[in-house]
């Protein structure tokens, strides 16, 4: 007979071995005290849990962080315009201390572009007429943009990059 309980630790057990989509994903850090243990079902489970997980945030970090491309901005050039193209890193502006010019993207700033529409670009088209002046401007972005606008010929370089966006300077 397979109890309720058995039932749910399978189902949770397949959940667990499916590769991870990081658009669906979440680390969620738990203050495990060492006097709220004892009550917990299988407490040395979730102990054993909790620090791969402590491990891995720290292993994968700098692929979602903004620090090394906010780390390769050469500092002469920190009051140059950068833009954001497609995409938001909220730990990038972190990093730089400062904001960035949106491109292409609303998402979670919504709201807040609708009450400041002057702090976006709407699309691309509009930033490649910006980009143009000789001016000195960096841009980030996901490497697929940085592929499509290097094949239509925009003038950029790559300063760094990350596992998924691109640092560029104009040329």
């Amino acid at each position: 007979m397979v109890t309720a309980f058995e039932k749910v630790s399978a189902e949770y057990a397949e959940i667990a071995r499916r590769p991870l989509d990081p658009g669906e994903c979440a680390l969620i850090v738990v203050d495990i005290q060492e006097k709220l243990l004892p009550p917990i079902f299988q407490k040395e489970q979730l102990v054993h849990n909790s620090k791969l997980l402590i491990r891995a945030a720290a292993w994968v970090a700098p692929v979602y962080s903004g620090a090394a491309l906010a780390a390769a901005l050469p500092a002469a050039d920190r009051a140059a315009p950068i833009y954001s193209v497609g995409t938001y890193d909220q730990s990038l502006t972190f990093y730089l201390r400062r904001t960035v010019t949106l491109v292409a993207y609303r998402g979670e700033l919504d709201y807040g572009l609708r009450k400041a529409p002057a702090a976006e670009i709407a699309d691309v088209a509009e930033f490649l007429r910006r980009w143009s002046p000789p001016a000195q401007a960096f841009a980030v972005m996901e490497k697929t943009m940085f592929d499509d606008l290097k094949q239509r010929g925009v003038p950029m370089r790559p300063v760094a990059a990350t596992a998924s966006r691109v640092l560029v300077a104009r040329l």
